[in-house]
């Protein structure tokens, strides 16, 4: 009878021993799950919004807002890629200049200033 206690003492702990990992992954994968439908909505939302990046490349023309000289346009970065917007352009490693954050065209395209 103690070989036998022995041995289910023995089952029980392997089994929590498995239980409790496989438990906490399925929790995370629950919880990433969770987040991945979260930021597919927020995709879908600012794929619903298509005018916010036509409005940017199309519409506003930095060089045009800052009456800059063809000579001037002539040496822009931004302005031999008219496909993307300035600060896309002048951004360094994914991240936005300082002297884009304060300029009138970011905050025109941004809806932040009624320029």
């Amino acid at each position: 009878m103690d070989r036998v206690l022995e041995v289910l003492g023995l089952l029980m702990c392997c089994g929590i021993r498995l239980m409790i990992p496989i438990g906490l992954t399925l929790l995370l994968a629950w919880g990433l799950k969770r987040l991945d439908s979260h930021w597919k909505t927020e995709a879908e939302a600012k794929a619903a919004r298509p005018e916010m990046k036509a409005i940017t490349m199309s519409q506003i023309k930095c060089w045009e807002m800052r009456g800059c000289s063809a000579q001037k346009r002539a040496a822009c970065p931004a302005y031999l890629q008219q496909d993307a917007a300035c600060w896309e352009v002048y951004s360094e490693k994914g991240r936005l200049r300082e002297m884009c954050r304060d300029c009138k065209v970011f905050g025109h395209a941004l809806g932040l200033s009624g320029i």
